[in-house]
């Protein structure tokens, strides 16, 4: 019976290094494209829900994009919100950290290992 390492030459094939390795544990672990969709879309359901029980939020749009890169999900893209105005003044005032950190909270609750650059504007 051959050797392992004669089977391998005989073969054609080399040891498995680091790098291969990582490969490998990348492509298990990688979500696929419907997973990506699927996670965005429940991503912007909840934040849409969490920023309209704020008080004094009108409505909310997102643009947002996710997109998975060596085991680390990035989120990006622009969230709009328009404030309840009494006759075209603005009836309450929005503190923007509260509206970070509810989103900050939505994503943290979803994705483990994650960079955000999302964009808040409102009017």
């Amino acid at each position: 019976m051959p050797s392992r390492e004669e089977l391998l030459k005989k073969l054609g094939l080399k040891d498995p290094d680091e790098e291969w390795v990582e490969k490998v544990i990348e492509n298990a672990t990688k979500p696929s494209f419907e997973e990506i969709l699927h996670l965005k879309k429940e991503i912007e359901q909840e934040i849409t829900k969490k920023l309209k029980n704020i008080k004094g939020i009108k409505n909310v749009e997102l643009s947002l994009e996710l997109s998975w890169n060596k085991g680390l999900y990035h989120i990006e893209g622009e969230i709009k919100i328009s404030r309840k105005k009494l006759l075209g003044i603005i009836s309450e005032n929005i503190d923007i950290s509260t509206v970070k950190y509810e989103i900050d909270k939505v994503l943290k609750k979803r994705i483990v290992k994650y960079t955000s650059g999302i964009f808040v504007s409102m009017d």
